[in-house]
């Protein structure tokens, strides 16, 4: 009895529950990416004041100085060492991948 009590309270959870609130997410996310690709298109056709009134500029700029921030930290701290190799120090990759890393050490500074 016990089996099928925990059974069925499952495939309730399962079925009614979970099922609704993945449901309601995909929606969410989908009106969330519509939205978005509709105020990069009207920024790519010269039309910001969505963008403005949003405070959008001062957000992306916040999240990039942030993402820099991480970016930094975990170059120095070598945990992830894989992520900064090049081929050849030499290499054009290499010369861009430090440019690269520069501007990110710049950015992150930014306040």
């Amino acid at each position: 009895l016990a089996r099928q009590v925990t059974y069925a309270v499952e495939t309730h959870v399962l079925d009614r529950i979970l099922e609704k609130v993945k449901m309601s997410i995909q929606s969410r996310f989908t009106k969330i990416v519509a939205k978005a690709i509709g105020l990069i298109k009207d920024t790519i056709e010269g039309d910001t004041k969505d963008l403005e009134r949003l405070n959008a500029f001062k957000i992306s700029q916040r999240c990039a100085r942030e993402c820099a921030g991480i970016i930094v930290a975990v170059h120095e701290s070598g945990m992830a060492p894989a992520c900064f190799e090049v081929q050849g120090p030499d290499s054009q990759e290499s010369h861009a991948a430090q440019k690269w890393l520069q501007e990110v050490h710049e950015l992150a500074e930014q306040p």
